[in-house]
């Protein structure tokens, strides 16, 4: 434990909330006077301690994710064993991170602290201060990926990849890895054509090993008046190719689009001394894309009721597989021809899903008075409005995809499955043959997935069907 002190009885509360609170206190000399839990699918508690001379202290207490998806209980408590190292080992360098106070290594809570301000930088509606204050950002992202990693006092587990091959495929194929295990019961002819690509187009230069972030972008820092205050979200933090940042930024840019991002990365470029590398970052955007739904694939298809983060993979899902159809049409130079929205139809069903969104909406949502519970319930009524949404244009998109599958293959499935089937095996035949019209049937079938989808990406807070910004 960073400080010594408190025994542990978790024999009510598996994360030891209470003695948690007592550690902060024991840790800052104070008494909490102020908390409040963020309403999410982690326990994030905004706490003011108040020392002995009444002086009060704005602290945030993190704890670790919810097991389920992406990993056991043990897998995310040492996530964010890594993350305090990394906060730890950033404080006296020159990247903007916020202050860190500790780290309970029993209990596993971090505590650091609250920065004030603002992250909603998409709601910055000036052009020209959102460009500022991103840009202000991307310098901090540089003076991240320009620290010497070998003078960096970093936990003993994160190590660099032994071989510049690791580097450029190690999370692939652990991701791949996870996807074959699985054992899909569904074809898949997107994900396997970027397996495919992945594997044949690495760069042929990895870049030097550096500290990544592991998920940064827009949102992903704070800010007030005076500009960037601090980044935040360090949990993915690994050594790695810098130019991997850049690609998910392009992929979380989709999320929450702040325009501009091409100029912005040649910007990055710049401000590290070189010009960008088109090649290397068509690479490590297409492994963005690809990694997400590989990860992601069995809970998405074999959803859990109990895992809190359950909802919010079905905002994410959507925007990485049409994020990958859009990474490899920009790599082959074709254009995008999203198809038109759906129109809602009237069924005989309407009114018991309006029932459904309505119960939620009106009746359990305002009666929830825990912020744990009031996340859940309003994923459920999101999810009540896409089951909703799914009722009205649920059938004419699965005639549209059947017909778009029909035209590339000469013949019209039976089902969308089969078509889906059909087109895989040619995808592993031979990747490359008609790889323009195979694109632009994949491309169009995850802009009407997404259309079902965008009540459950509005509750996230994100942009549904906004395409990757393609670049210069």
């Amino acid at each position: 434990m960073s400080p010594a002190g408190n025994s542990i009885d978790s024999s009510d509360d598996p994360r030891s909330t209470d003695a948690a609170f007592d550690w902060v206190e024991d840790l800052l000399g104070g008494t909490i006077v102020e908390r409040r839990l963020q309403a999410r699918w982690r326990p994030h508690w905004f706490l003011t301690v108040r020392d002995q001379r009444g002086n009060d202290h704005r602290v945030m207490l993190r704890g670790f994710r919810n097991g389920g998806y992406l990993g056991d209980e043990v897998v995310t408590r040492a996530w964010l064993r890594r993350e305090a190292g990394v906060l730890r080992t950033l404080q006296p360098t020159p990247v903007k991170v916020p202050r860190f106070f500790g780290y309970h290594d029993e209990l596993d809570w971090l505590l650091m602290e609250w920065v004030q301000g603002d992250e909603l930088l998409t709601d910055v509606e000036d052009d020209d201060r959102r460009d500022d204050l991103f840009r202000e950002y991307l310098d901090t992202i540089v003076d991240l990926h320009t620290l010497d990693v070998s003078r960096l006092d970093l936990a003993p587990d994160m190590v660099a990849p032994p071989t510049p091959d690791l580097v450029l495929q190690g999370s692939l194929d652990m991701a791949i890895g996870l996807f074959r295990t699985a054992a899909p019961a569904d074809p898949e002819p997107l994900l396997e054509l970027g397996i495919w690509w992945a594997k044949t187009h690495k760069p042929q230069a990895p870049h030097e090993t550096r500290l990544c972030g592991g998920d940064v972008g827009p949102n992903q820092f704070i800010f007030d008046d005076t500009g960037v205050k601090s980044m935040f979200d360090l949990e993915l933090a690994h050594l790695g190719d810098p130019y991997e940042d850049l690609g998910l930024m392009r992929m979380r840019e989709m999320c929450y689009p702040i325009g501009r991002l091409p100029a912005h990365l040649q910007y990055y470029a710049e401000r590290t001394g070189s010009s960008l590398e088109i090649d290397a970052l068509r690479y490590w955007t297409v492994i963005g894309m690809l990694t997400g739904p590989l990860w992601c694939w069995e809970r998405v298809q074999r959803p859990d009721p109990l895992l809190p983060d359950q909802v919010p993979i079905f905002s994410w899902d959507p925007i990485y597989r049409r994020g990958l159809a859009e990474a490899l049409m920009e790599i082959y130079d074709i254009a995008l021809d999203p198809p038109a929205p759906l129109l809602p139809v009237e069924t005989t069903r309407n009114r018991l899903h309006e029932l459904l969104t309505g119960q939620v909406r009106d009746v359990y949502l305002p009666a929830a008075d825990d912020p744990s519970m009031t996340f859940r319930l309003r994923g459920t009524l999101a999810l009540s409005e896409t089951v909703e949404l799914g009722n009205t244009i649920g059938a004419q998109l699965e005639r549209d995809d059947i017909d778009e599958l029909g035209e590339l293959l000469g013949h019209r499935p039976m089902t969308r499955r089969e078509g889906l089937a059909a087109v895989e095996v040619l995808v592993r035949a031979d990747p490359e043959r008609d790889i323009e019209r195979r694109l632009r049937c994949f491309h169009r079938m995850q802009v009407r997935h997404e259309f079902l989808f965008a009540p459950i990406q509005a509750s996230m807070g994100f942009a549904s069907n906004e395409p990757l910004a393609r670049l210069q």
